[in-house]
This record gives C-alpha cells, sequence and structure tokens, in this order.
C-alpha cells in the first residue's frame, strides 16, 4: 500500500513539473533605462518569473549593466542596445522642456526604437508575449510586426475626458504664484507646443512605418494625432496602467469603462526595499533635526548656477537634516564645489523607498515624478513639490489639489523653510498624512506587480483582447479653438485700449484749442 502511495505521488510530482513547463511562457521585456521605468517594469517582470516564466530584456543604453543587474538579475538574457539612451533633458523651465522632449518621443521613441527592435525581433521570433515600455512607441509598433500577443505599460497620468464628459485642466504647466488667467493662457500654450513639436511628429513618423511595411495606418484611418504616443495606447493596444488611479485619472469613473487600460496600482515587493548605504544610515543615526529627502529626478536637468546657489544654503541651514540625492550628472557637478554641511548629505544613489518608510524622514522634496510620487504615497510621507517636465506638472498639480502636498513656488531654501513650517504644522501634516493613506488604500487594492504578470499571462491566452474603447474627445483641437478665442479676445481688448486712448488724446486735444481761441 505505502509502496502504491509513493507511485502515485511522484507520479503527482512529475505531471506537476511537466504542466508548469509547458505552460511556461517566453517573455521579452522592452523598456527605457530611465529609473522611473526600470522600477515598475523590473517588478512586473520579477512577478512573472515568480509564476515559472522565463524572460529575455531588450534593454535602452547600457542598462542591463547598470541597474537590471540589481533589481531583475534572474533575466534568461539581457540585451543592452541603443534602443533608446537615456536622454537627460537640459531646460531652464517647464515650456522649454516641452519642446526637448520631441527628442525622447518622436527621434528616440519612434523611430530609433522601430528599428532596433524591428532587427532585433527578425532575429530572435521565439516569444510567447512581449512587453512593451509606452514611451517607445516605436518597439510596440515594431512588434505589431509579428503575430505575438502584446501588452505595454504605462506608470503616469492619463486624464483625457470622454466625449461629453466635462474638460478638465490639462496643467502643462506648474505656476503656483501666477495670476489663474496667465496660467490658464500658458497651459493652452504648453499643451499646443505638445502637439505640434511632439505629438504631429510622432504622427507623420508612425504613418511613415506603416506605409514602409504595410501595416494597417490605425491611426489614419481612425483620424486621431492628438497627444501620441499616449491616446495611441488607449485605442489600439493593451496597457496596464500603474499608480494611484484616484490622481492619474480624469475621475474613478473611467476605471468603469470598458477600454484597453488595465488598473493594477502598485504593491512594492521585497526588492523594492533596497538596504540604505551605510553613510546614509550614518547621517540619519547622528541626525538632530528633522530629516528631509531631496530628490529632482535622473532626467531634467538644471543650470549649474541655480543648482550651485541651493547646494550652498541647503549645506549650511541649521534647521533641518537633509539628504539629497541628484542625478549621476548633477552629483559629479555639484561634488566639484566640495560644499559640506553637518545638516546635509549629498548623494547619487539611494533606496529610495526604504528611506521613505523610515519614520524618522519628515517630508519629501520631490519632482512629482511618476514613479517617486507612487512611493510617497505608498510610504505616506508628506511632499513638496518642484516639478521639471513631461507629466511632471500635471502630477505636481493633482498632488497639491488632493492635500496630499504642498508647492514650491522656486528651489531655494528661504522657500522650503516657510513650506517646511507649514507642513510639519500638526493640523496639517494630519491632513496630509490622512490624505495619504486613502489613496495609498486604493492603489494598493488594485493588485500591483501580480495582477500585472496575470494580466500579461492573460493577453497571451487571448482572454484579454483589444477593444474598441469609448472614443475621447480631442483635446488639440478643443484647445485651438480656446487659443484662437483668447487671442481674439486679447487682441479686441488691445484695439478698444488705444482706441480709447486715442479718444481721449483727441479730446484734450481739441479742448486745448478750444482753450487757445
Amino acid at each position: 500500500m505505502l509502496k502504491v502511495w509513493s507511485l502515485g505521488l511522484f507520479g503527482t510530482l512529475i505531471a506537476l513539473v511537466l504542466f508548469q513547463s509547458t505552460n511556461s511562457l517566453k517573455v521579452l521585456g522592452i523598456s527605457s533605462c530611465y529609473t522611473g521605468h526600470v522600477m515598475p517594469h523590473s517588478g512586473i517582470f520579477r512577478a512573472l518569473v515568480n509564476r515559472g516564466h522565463n524572460v529575455d530584456l531588450l534593454m535602452g543604453g547600457d542598462c542591463c549593466e547598470t541597474k537590471m543587474a540589481k533589481v531583475f538579475p534572474n533575466a534568461s538574457s539581457c540585451n543592452s542596445v541603443t534602443i533608446y539612451g537615456s536622454h537627460e533633458i537640459v531646460a531652464n523651465n517647464q515650456i522649454e522642456g516641452l519642446f526637448s522632449v520631441r527628442e525622447t518621443f518622436a527621434e528616440n521613441g519612434t523611430g530609433v526604437a522601430f528599428r532596433e527592435t524591428n532587427k532585433f525581433l527578425r532575429e530572435n521570433s521565439d516569444y510567447d508575449v512581449i512587453m512593451t515600455d509606452f514611451i517607445i512607441l516605436g518597439a510596440h509598433i515594431a512588434a505589431e510586426l509579428t503575430d505575438v500577443p502584446i501588452v505595454a505599460m504605462y506608470l503616469g497620468p492619463f486624464a483625457f475626458p470622454l466625449e461629453g464628459e466635462e474638460m478638465i485642466p490639462l496643467r502643462s504647466v506648474f505656476l503656483p504664484g501666477l495670476p489663474t488667467f496667465l496660467v490658464e493662457f500658458i497651459e493652452i500654450v504648453g499643451v499646443l507646443i505638445y502637439q505640434l513639436v511632439n505629438s504631429e511628429k510622432v504622427y507623420e513618423m508612425v504613418n511613415d512605418i506603416n506605409s514602409e511595411f504595410n501595416m494597417e495606418p490605425k491611426l489614419r484611418n481612425a483620424g486621431i494625432r492628438f497627444f501620441l504616443p499616449f491616446v495611441y495606447y488607449y485605442y489600439f493596444a493593451n496597457l496596464i496602467h500603474m499608480g494611484p488611479p484616484d490622481l492619474f485619472l480624469s475621475s474613478l469613473d473611467f476605471m468603469k469603462h470598458k477600454n484597453n487600460f488595465h488598473h493594477v496600482g502598485y504593491i512594492p515587493d521585497e526588492v523594492c526595499f533596497q538596504p540604505l548605504s551605510a553613510e546614509v544610515q550614518d547621517f540619519i543615526a547622528k541626525a538632530e533635526k528633522p530629516i528631509v529627502y531631496m530628490s529632482l529626478g535622473t532626467v531634467f536637468q538644471m543650470e549649474l548656477s541655480k543648482l550651485q546657489n541651493i547646494l550652498e544654503e541647503l549645506a549650511s541651514q541649521t534647521t533641518y537634516s537633509i539628504i539629497w540625492s541628484a542625478s549621476d550628472l548633477h552629483h559629479k557637478q555639484l561634488k566639484a564645489f566640495n560644499v559640506k554641511g553637518p545638516n546635509f548629505l549629498l548623494v547619487n544613489k539611494i533606496a529610495q523607498l526604504s528611506l521613505l518608510m523610515d519614520g524618522r524622514t519628515k517630508v519629501f522634496i520631490t519632482h512629482a515624478g511618476a514613479n517617486s510620487l507612487q512611493e510617497g504615497i505608498y510610504s505616506e510621507t508628506p511632499m513638496l513639490v518642484f516639478p521639471g517636465f513631461g507629466d511632471q506638472p500635471f502630477n505636481a498639480h493633482q498632488l497639491v489639489e488632493h492635500n496630499l502636498a504642498l508647492p514650491l513656488v522656486e528651489l531655494s531654501f528661504a522657500e522650503i523653510s516657510r513650506k517646511m513650517e507649514l507642513i510639519l504644522s500638526p493640523e496639517q501634516n494630519a491632513q496630509i498624512r490622512d490624505s495619504l493613506k486613502k489613496s495609498k488604500n486604493i492603489m494598493t487594492s488594485l493588485g500591483g506587480f501580480e495582477k500585472a504578470a496575470e494580466i500579461v499571462e492573460q493577453v497571451e491566452r487571448g482572454e484579454i483582447k483589444v477593444v474598441d474603447p469609448p472614443r475621447l474627445v480631442d483635446v488639440a483641437e478643443m484647445l485651438y479653438f480656446m487659443l484662437y478665442l483668447f487671442l481674439g479676445v486679447l487682441t479686441s481688448t488691445v484695439v478698444l485700449f488705444f482706441m480709447g486712448l486715442y479718444y481721449c488724446c483727441c479730446r484734450k486735444r481739441t479742448a486745448k484749442k478750444e482753450n487757445l481761441n
């Protein structure tokens, strides 16, 4: 009897192993090398491996060696190619940053990414499913040339209203302190700059690719050319949407509509909690002031003179214990000034979520990048926001309007100090922490990396297909109308002003002549 039972158990184990091996997928993950993209992508890759799948990587720049080896060492293979560089955007203001993203989304993200991905897939075609980074639309279109199921991943806002819904501000800039009417005008101009400089270029490049490779011209047939590449995924691709939906969507009702976005929120796994360096741990242990952590991201670059000013101010202040994690380029430049202080630490690599989860970290000064935003919410850390470009102004607006953060009008210690007093006041701090908890509860209820991996499996099995979603408002067309209306009103006002001025001058001249007579 024991022998029969043992043979039965052995047979069951063999069957389970064979079942797992036959259901193991070969996945190709394609990503840029930006930290805000690598971190969420690697979490999904880890979840796929934990579910018994094999993941190959196609990464931009030297990402396999510099980043993926640390956060996803169990890739079956990792190929670093020029699919997409880690493009650093140098801009003195947010509008200038809008001009700079053309290289991010169009030249690199569409043109270069398509050529390199298409070349790779011609030589490596035995994949069951492909997962792409939303920023690399060209890679997604190259994958469409194969018969392999595809799913994209996006961490960031998608606040476009459906036809018939109320329009919300698109927040292309974040300029607290300026008059509302002026900010609204600059926002319209900013959105139109993005449309003309970037979206129209992506539209042309996609159509050229479609024509050259005899692909269906989806954008042209659908008459869609606004806010690419984001809107492309809404209409034509399955997309895993990460992050806090209460901030990233125009409303939570968006999740009720049948469309191609699959919301998974954010739940970090153990790899997200990297150990803090000995240097950082020692600084925290010796800190006698409230700890403030500042990170302005790895992409957006500021003028060196401005950075030097804030460096000297932070290093010499005695009110807080400040840790500044600067990008590699900024860190190298700032280190050269050799500015130090007992209440200041400058680093260029840090286990951000681990630091934020430390109860001694009281405030997070952030550029409002999507990955930093979701980590700030998950750790329930009150934030001060100073955004750069792209989705960051919108994210900053949402954080402030949802009472999760306070705005910085400028990056100076005087401004930081003013806002620190407000954010650490008992009443304000309690309100912000309560709002953070509510947002976190929504975000963590959606399944995180595990849910994303499940969606990848469902896409591969054909259980999730691309659907025809409700139409979006053509935001660009509407904003063109608003701009023309605004300029018309402005022109009329100027004309009326000068007509009134001319009339007054004429009356005075006439009155003067009458007096002389």
